[in-house]
């Protein structure tokens, strides 16, 4: 496994809430992701992937349907 970070800047996180409901989707609905590190504060998020699995555009898509717009930072 190649684990690697990939840092986005998040649009419509506005609370805590939304903050661990987008940490949720990305661990338990993205193949491959193994840690969503999510930052209210300077709304971004980490990803820790593996990159033999795990498509970006999936997460970005998982993100979207659940209200979360991710930007590369």
């Amino acid at each position: 496994m190649a684990e690697t970070k990939q840092t986005f800047k998040v649009e419509g996180m506005s609370c805590s809430g939304c903050a661990n409901l987008l940490r949720s989707v990305l661990e338990e609905d993205v193949t491959g992701v193994s840690k969503a590190d999510v930052s209210l504060e300077q709304q971004a998020v980490e990803i820790t992937f593996d990159d033999t699995t795990c498509d970006l555009e999936s997460a970005a898509a998982t993100a979207q349907k659940n209200g979360f717009t991710l930007n590369k930072a």
